[in-house]
């Protein structure tokens, strides 16, 4: 429906736009206009034809309908590229001053604008070269190193930089003569130039932006909500630069207040890869490749689950306080997650790696990629970036994947996420309510049954994550008014309501696969994504202390287990359980092998400062944070959380977390 209004409202704009050209008569500023728009449009559209002619691979594995909807697509960036760099000239164009001179010099600057496109384009492409992917937040390291530019553009590239010299050059002197010949403009009448600047100043403004009426930001992660390959055809390099300049990111950047960024100069690149190498060091394990020393493949095994199927729970904001069979209460919200607890083998110091934030949560379990400080998460370029994820990993060993959610699919990037992680998603928009919410949407019940329907009819093995939303506020918004008559036993708008309501859902879910033959064969994993962000925590580890069990009968033995683990340990974890032979990236160790070190680290306050947990304890890396919870040996186990940040970045940064 938004789609239809932005384009019916963008046609009604340009059909209005045009009648007032054409009943102010003046052909000249039209004329000049054109030529303007075309040009920087028209460098947009052949630098995005040229890319895949310069790497042919972007085009593996893309059927025809893939390529040519990211052409399509790319378009809409282009033309905010085109609105950013030529907008500014085309309102002076259009301005009812001047004469002559006032064209040819408003048309050659505008056209050496369109010359300094080319020099970005130029650069991004060569930089894609290097590293396989578009410039974006990287272009702060460019600016600050500038013996690396010195090097590649006048010692490398000098031909290159020489040529776009002189087209620049070129298309200055032709927006002279272009102008020149056009002759005089007319002023004409000055309501219709009053008109035509305000048609035009929208325009401009709604082409940078992601909708023409609600002028929400277009954003680079846009282009990435299908797949990586066809977000490096959809993207623009030169949008991807200007987007990391913005202001908002500039003069933080610039005052070197990016969150974390000081951090890492806290320890030598050399120093950190050193450490990072032997906390993840296990003889099970071979690093195939040392320019990605994180890249791993497992050689040895600890379990084997291989042809059952996988199905991953994770719970929004559940507390492991609130698990009787966890916590030793008696609540009674969690009947069916205590059965199968009961069955399942529990890790009882499992962290999340961040404290109130469900896209750091779930990007972790499907990436095994905490939020990095000074290093934008996903949606903030980390999307950009080769990353093994855990759908393409099972999809890999013959795997059919499956992701449901219960919130709509672009809620905080999940649903993109999900999808660049190998998986065939469904959310909210995909439901239909079969018990009456207060809001009238579906949730958790709907969700898990949707996933039922897509698991009975699946080709098997399947590897399956459903993310719960019940429990996200303690209001009742997503908690239906009836459940079987539980709802009775807990207050209302209460965590614990939604928490039964969860798990009411959860025991209907294993009822269906009961019925379809499904649950024996099937291996369970249940995890949050962070804690309850509105309940109240006395220490650090509390804030992050959440439940993992992981069910997996004939399998895994069901016993407590107290070794210090995190997030980002699930996804090796479960490449051992399964025997997947594929090589992997992530910041943890798998929980099944005895030989790898036991940590976990997390990020805290969206990635500002960042810390890390093993059996010593928990810090974070600022010693000035919850000074009365350090430890003795605080200052070792910071120093681990620093290296792990710095390697991490780095390796990020140049696109070699995973080859």
């Amino acid at each position: 429906m938004t789609a239809s209004l932005s384009l019916i409202g963008t046609l009604a704009l340009l059909s209005f736009f045009v009648f007032a050209c054409v009943k102010q008569g003046d052909k000249v500023r039209i004329k000049n206009s054109a030529l303007l728009f075309t040009v920087t449009l028209g460098l947009c559209l052949i630098s995005r034809l040229l890319l895949p002619l310069l790497q042919p691979n972007l085009l593996h594995g893309l059927s025809p309908f893939q390529i040519l909807f990211a052409f399509a697509f790319g378009l809409r960036f282009d033309l905010a590229v085109t609105a950013l760099i030529a907008g500014p000239f085309l309102l002076l164009l259009n301005l009812p001053v001047g004469g002559i001179r006032w064209q040819k010099f408003i048309l050659a600057a505008g056209m050496a604008a369109a010359g300094f496109l080319i020099v970005i384009l130029a650069g991004d492409s060569v930089y894609f070269a290097y590293v396989q992917r578009h410039t974006g937040m990287d272009i702060w390291n460019l600016l600050t190193t500038f013996s690396l530019i010195w090097k590649i553009t006048v010692r490398q590239y000098w031909g290159l930089l020489a040529a776009t010299a002189v087209v620049t050059a070129g298309l200055m002197l032709w927006g002279w003569y272009f102008a020149a010949c056009n002759g005089t403009p007319k002023r004409g009448h000055l309501i219709w130039n009053l008109l035509i600047l305000v048609l035009l100043s929208w325009m401009l403004t709604a082409s940078v932006r992601n909708e023409w009426f609600y002028l929400r930001p277009l954003s680079t992660h846009l282009a990435y909500e299908r797949s990586l390959v066809q977000g490096h055809l959809i993207q623009n390099g030169a949008f991807s630069i200007l987007y990391a300049i913005k202001p908002t990111i500039f003069y933080p950047a610039a005052k070197g207040k990016v969150p974390g960024y000081a951090a890492i100069t806290r320890i030598t690149a050399t120093d950190a890869l050193k450490l990072t190498r032997q906390l993840f060091s296990s003889p099970q394990e071979q690093t195939p490749d040392p320019d990605y020393p994180l890249m791993r493949v497992r050689t040895q095994f600890n379990a084997d689950a291989r042809g059952k199927n996988l199905i991953v729970i994770i719970l929004e904001s559940l507390e492991y306080h609130y698990i009787d069979f966890l916590a030793g209460t008696s609540y009674g919200a969690t009947p069916n997650l205590d059965a199968l607890m009961n069955q399942s083998l529990v890790f009882d110091n499992f962290y999340s790696a961040v404290d109130n934030n469900s896209l750091g949560g779930v990007g972790t379990i499907l990436s095994g990629i905490p939020r990095i400080s000074g290093r934008g998460y996903f949606r903030e370029g980390l999307e950009t970036t080769n990353i093994s994820y855990l759908g393409h990993l099972f999809a890999s060993a013959g795997y059919t994947t499956w992701f449901v959610r219960s919130a709509n699919d672009n809620w905080m990037f999940i649903g993109p996420l999900a999808r660049l992680a190998g998986f065939t998603t469904f959310a909210s928009e995909d439901l239909t309510s079969k018990l009456s919410y207060p809001g009238a949407a579906p949730s958790d019940y709907e969700a898990l049954q949707l996933l039922a329907e897509k698991l009975i009819a699946s080709p098997k093995p399947f590897a399956a994550v459903f993310f719960s939303l019940a429990t996200h506020d303690h209001a009742g918004n997503y908690v239906p008014q009836t459940f079987g008559g539980i709802e009775k036993k807990f207050p209302e708008d209460s965590y614990l309501r939604a928490l039964a309501y969860t798990d009411w859902s959860i025991g209907q879910f294993i009822q269906t696969l009961k019925q379809n033959n499904l649950y024996e064969n099937t291996v369970f994993v249940i995890t949050a994504d962070h804690r309850d962000r509105l309940s109240p925590h006395d220490t650090l580890k509390e804030g992050f202390h959440i439940p993992l069990a992981i069910y997996a009968p004939n399998v895994l033995p069901a016993k407590r287990i107290h070794i210090v683990a995190g997030q980002a340990d699930l996804l090796p974890t479960l490449v051992d359980l399964f025997h997947i032979q594929a090589p992997y990236s992530a910041l943890g160790n798998s929980l099944l092998d005895k030989h790898a070190p036991r940590f976990a680290f997390f990020s805290y306050m969206a990635g500002e400062h960042f810390g890390l947990t093993n059996q010593q304890g928990m810090v974070l890396e600022d010693e000035n944070l919850f000074p009365e919870q350090q430890t003795p040996k605080g200052d070792q186990i910071r120093y681990c959380a620093l290296a792990l940040n710095r390697t991490a970045y780095d390796l990020l940064q140049s696109n070699h977390w995973f080859k």
